[in-house]
């Protein structure tokens, strides 16, 4: 029988290396930058590293390991490399991946039998699942998992001073390149262009819905993945009313309020789609709260446009609320206190696999049937598909010199 090595005592400065998925905005927000601020304090030892990138041996003199969004069962190796070396490791899950629906690509990617084998595997056998809504902390907790709930960040030292401008500025944003969600306002904000032709302006940061191009008064801003060029750009713009629509099923129930923390911020009335995610925002008047219908959406439009007053209260209040129970610093202390508990109980043994789940340490875990092989994708491409992945692959090395050298994102 094989012993597991011993593990020395935690040590004053944990050498800490992130395992994701991709350099998106949930792993650079919620993993890289909080851990380089303790990089930069000298409470941790960072790294970051993409899974497809780093072979197993090289976590070698990892004392925890994080991974955030990694569900794909070809790196199972990783995993396998922790368990035999009693290395922990914390999950940082900020979506449900559980319910994204199939109606999309990311929701058939996740949503394959054998990646949600691979995800159930990691949450069960981490030292923790940090999640940031209550339908995403039940649903890890089912799975007998230790899991907590965490305040998303709001870094206030990206928000830029507001500056005075004459006509009224709506935005609405999103990372999604085809969106849905716009379709519930777009009717309404229709009737509001043509009704304050002379007053109003509105902007699409990321995705510019079907209908509005070339359209007076509407602006694009493109997606910007770099999150803190991002805000510091979005906050510069002063916009005045920001909307926020949602739908109400299990899987947008299980979002952040990513939309109320960056619109408070940034001084902006919002209004928001009913739901348990912005259950904040109707309790404390921070905000419109509207049904998904034409009329309500109208409505609040027109009451924010016409009544500059109720405008500013609300932007104010909002802010002040932001600024009072979200920050960076809290965010980052969170993550300090957890890792040090992670550190401090290291269990004898790892948890078994749990029966009739793929098991971490299986080589033979099947690949999903309709994903091509690297042969079959190399001679699908066409030209800009190599030139765009190509990209991709230097701007991936150029964000990890950044991060793992330069420690700054």
């Amino acid at each position: 029988m094989n012993t597991p090595p011993a593990r020395p005592s935690s040590p004053s400065r944990p050498r800490i290396t992130a395992i994701l998925p991709g350099l998106i905005v949930s792993t650079l927000l919620d993993v890289i930058k909080p851990m380089l601020v303790l990089d930069r304090n000298k409470q941790v030892r960072f790294c970051a590293a993409l899974e497809s990138f780093i072979p197993a041996h090289r976590l070698k003199g990892t004392d925890l390991a994080i991974f955030c969004r990694n569900t794909e069962p070809r790196y199972a190796a990783l995993l396998q490399y922790l368990r035999q070396n009693r290395i922990p490791y914390i999950y940082d899950l900020d979506d449900n991946l559980f319910e994204i629906p199939l109606s999309n690509e990311l929701g058939n990617y996740h949503r394959y039998p054998h990646r949600l084998g691979m995800l159930e595997t990691y949450l069960r056998q981490a030292a923790l699942v940090r999640v940031y809504s209550p339908g995403v902390y039940e649903r890890v907790a089912e799975l007998g998992a230790r899991v907590e709930l965490v305040k998303a960040p709001l870094d206030w030292a990206l928000i830029q001073p507001r500056q005075p401008h004459r006509k009224i500025r709506i935005v609405y944003v999103t990372s999604r390149r085809r969106d849905t969600l716009a379709d519930i306002f777009a009717p309404a904000l229709r009737q509001v262009l043509q009704r304050y032709p002379d007053s109003v302006e509105v902007t699409f940061c990321g995705a510019l819905p079907e209908g509005f191009a070339g359209q007076a008064n509407i602006h694009h801003m493109p997606f910007e993945p770099n999150y803190d060029a991002f805000m510091r750009k979005f906050s510069a713009h002063s916009f005045d009313i920001g909307l926020a629509p949602m739908v109400d099923d299990a899987f947008h129930r299980s979002k952040t309020n990513n939309k109320f923390r960056e619109y408070g911020a940034c001084g902006i009335a919002g209004i928001y789609s009913s739901s348990s995610v912005y259950a904040e925002v109707s309790a404390g008047e921070l905000g419109l709260v509207v049904a998904n219908t034409s009329d309500q959406w109208a409505a609040a439009l027109t009451r924010l446009i016409e009544d500059a007053a109720l405008r500013q209260q609300i932007a104010a209040q909002a802010e002040d609320y932001i600024r009072r129970n979200y920050s960076q610093e809290e965010f980052c202390a969170t993550w300090e206190r957890q890792i040090a508990q992670c550190l401090a109980e290291v269990p004898a043994a790892w948890p078994d696999t749990p029966a009739g789940m793929p098991p971490a340490d299986d080589p033979a875990i099947p690949a999903d049937p309709n994903q091509q092989t690297r042969w079959e994708k190399l001679r699908a491409m066409t030209p800009a598909d190599i030139i765009q992945k190509a990209a991709l692959v230097i701007g991936s090395a150029i964000w990890l010199l950044k991060i793992n050298i330069l420690k700054k994102i």
